[in-house]
């Protein structure tokens, strides 16, 4: 249903300059939930506007590998802490990447 999609969209839909990154952190609250990726934010200091200077300075391509990086690292972080989830770490960790390989080629 598009309205399940606007739950998580909406509230990072023109979160920085960047509609990849941008759909990418709503990828996160679809996860998380929109206060798991708002929390993730938090942690990596990902306000719009640092992350809005980051993409100013390093480029949109740059910022993304830095997100989905960080990503893998909330992974990592989740199945150290909760080892029953460690059997799912490959396949976060593939997808998170997989999602920059298909999307990169859409940044200028």
């Amino acid at each position: 249903c598009s309205s399940d999609l606007e739950i998580y969209l909406k509230p990072f839909q023109n979160y920085t300059l960047s509609p990849v990154a941008n759909y990418y952190i709503s990828l996160w609250a679809w996860g998380s939930g929109v206060n798991g990726a708002k929390s993730l934010l938090t942690k990596i200091n990902g306000t719009s506007a640092n992350l809005n200077d980051k993409i100013r300075t390093e480029g949109e391509l740059k910022t993304l590998a830095y997100l989905v990086n960080e990503r893998i690292n909330f992974y990592k972080r989740l199945a150290t802490q909760k080892p029953d989830l460690q059997k799912f770490l490959n396949g976060w960790t593939y997808s998170a990447q997989n999602f920059y390989h298909n999307f990169k080629n859409y940044i200028k």
